[in-house]
Formats: structure tokens, sequence, C-alpha cells
């Protein structure tokens, strides 16, 4: 199932897909290949529409990235390892229920799901949807940045690729991954005369695009 939103007639779809060709996240560009510097103002220009839209609590936006292609059939899946750790890996689809977790935008100005939870997770509403598309049409944005449900709490998560590649682990307690890190989520903070730019996930760029962790190899059997 493949859940997105249409912004042009403010209506929400869910349509079964089962054409390889239409996986959006194979369609994302790779952690390499993607631009990495995103500046304060045009961060403050997408803060004020969700901050608007009283959404900023719910949702924040997300540096559009893959590390692996998918296999016909297959998506990417949230995990929440207990009790602040979040791993994301792929799975054949139609072997549970899921939810769509993170949002990108189609050449059709339609945001539909890249990746998904094992958890419920909240959908954005439609208005704020058709005005988010336009923003990120006309800031160049469509390919850059892209909508992710966040996590109550706002504490920085590092992710790295998981032992077998297929797929990652975020951890607040990867210290040794803040040198050289790059900010791949971000969320706004409120505060008594605005609002603030907070980063919810770094990953730390290598050649490889991220470090590998060893450790997290039973988890990811």
């Amino acid at each position: 199932m493949m859940t997105w939103a249409k912004a042009d007639d403010c209506q929400h779809f869910a349509a079964q897909n089962d054409s390889s060709e239409m996986n959006p996240y194979n369609s994302l560009k790779t952690f390499e290949s993607q631009t990495h510097i995103i500046d304060y103002s045009t961060l403050h220009l997408v803060g004020e529409l969700f901050v608007k839209h009283k959404l900023h609590r719910t949702f924040g936006i997300c540096l559009l990235h893959r590390h692996q292609e998918l296999a016909p059939g297959y998506i990417m899946v949230h995990s929440p390892i207990p009790p602040e750790s979040d791993m994301c890996r792929s799975e054949k689809k139609g072997q549970r229920q899921i939810f769509p977790h993170a949002f990108c935008l189609n050449k059709q100005k339609q945001f539909w799901s890249f990746e998904y939870s094992d958890a419920p997770r909240s959908m954005p509403e439609d208005t704020f949807l058709i005005e988010s598309a336009q923003l990120f049409w006309n800031l160049g944005l469509q390919e850059v940045l892209g909508i992710s449900n966040i996590a109550p709490q706002r504490q920085v998560l590092f992710e790295r690729l998981l032992a077998n590649g297929d797929g990652t682990i975020s951890s607040p307690e990867m210290s040794d991954a803040i040198e050289g890190s790059v900010t791949t989520e971000w969320a706004f903070c409120e505060e008594q005369n605005g609002f603030s730019i907070c980063a919810l996930r770094q990953c730390t760029d290598t050649e490889a695009g991220h470090k590998r962790d060893d450790k997290s190899r039973s988890a990811a059997i």
C-alpha cells in the first residue's frame, strides 16, 4: 500500500501499487550525490509554514536521500528500539500492517510515502500539504527536502549503516559520529518569541556515505 497526498485537489489517496518502477525510495538521490547544506533562511521559511499550521510538534523535515537500491516489492520500514533508538531496514511489502512515515514530492507535485513505520503515524493535513508542495517547488527543494513524522523528544540521533548494509540504525549514544556529521532531519522547536530550528538526526559523512555499525549485526539479521 502506498499512501500519498495529492497537492492539487486537497485529497489523500491510498493506492495499491505493484510496479517496481514506481518505488519512491529508489527515485531519491544517494547520500553522496545529495546536497548536504541547507541554509538557515530556507529552513526558517519552511518552519514558518509548519508553525502556521500547528503541525511542528508532529512533523519535521528530512534531507531526501537513500542508502541502497530496493528490490521490486520491497519498502523501507522504521522500527523503534527501546529506549531511544530507531532502525530502518527493507522488508517485503504486504507481510504485515505498516503506516506511512515520511513523504517526498513526485513530478506531479504529489506527496507520497517513501518510508514506512511499523507503528501508527500521523498523516499531514491536505491544506498543509498543498502549501508545502508549492513552497518546496518555489524554493527548488522538491528533490531535496521531505516531510517526516518526528518523535516527541528533541534528542539528536546519529545514524549509521547496519552491518549487513540493509538499512540504518540511529541512536543518541553514537558520540563518535558527531565530528563531520551531516544533519538530515530537523524539527521546529517552540520558543517564547517564535521557534528555533533543531537538528534531530545526523549522518556521518564518509566515503561510503555512512559509518557502518558493526554492533548492529545481530539486530539486523
